[in-house]
């Protein structure tokens, strides 16, 4: 019947991307250069749970060379930071309805809010900004909507190991008395 087929329909996405960065920092009158070589794979599995309901899914790999060249958020060194951060993680998982009046999503998403100007995924680097977030959104009238969100935690783009405390290898470690730059 109709129901199972959009139950049964899933979506497999296996992505590889990479970059190499160049960025020069010119402060004090002095030039000082960074360089990042980084990929990232992405696997993204969508499952369809009704007409209207979607599961998903998306691991991401990311991987760097040249680490001595660059600060990247979890290092810091004397090179300009290109946040590029080895990692493996779920970059998202999520649950939405979708209906023809409303909307509605759980769990850890980007938030492309019209054209990122103040918040959204920041899509440049390799690991996304993410939230653990809940939406929801209501279309009444011709070109009217209403919508709900409500943001629980944010992941920012240098990764998962960018944690409040520096590691004692770490070149700042002394200076910063081991706690990490709150930008």
């Amino acid at each position: 019947n109709e129901q199972q087929k959009h139950t049964q329909k899933q979506l497999v996405k296996l992505q590889l991307r990479g970059r190499a960065s160049h960025l020069e920092n010119r402060r004090s009158g002095t030039a000082n250069k960074g360089q990042a070589l980084s990929y990232r794979l992405r696997l993204n599995w969508a499952q369809a749970i009704s007409h209207h309901t979607k599961a998903t899914i998306e691991f991401d790999h990311i991987d760097t060379y040249w680490q001595a060249r660059h600060g990247d958020g979890v290092r810091f060194n004397s090179k300009p930071p290109i946040p590029d951060a080895p990692s493996t993680q779920v970059n998202q998982a999520f649950i939405e309805f979708k209906s023809q009046e409303l909307a509605a999503s759980f769990g850890k998403k980007t938030l492309l809010l019209n054209n990122q100007r103040h918040i959204g995924s920041n899509g440049f680097w390799q690991d996304e900004q993410t939230f653990n977030r809940a939406h929801a959104s209501y279309a009444f009238g011709l070109n009217s909507k209403a919508t709900y969100y409500y943001i629980n935690k944010a992941y920012r783009i240098s990764g998962p190991h960018a944690g409040a405390k520096l590691t004692p290898s770490d070149i700042n470690y002394t200076q910063l008395n081991g706690t990490r730059p709150l930008n």
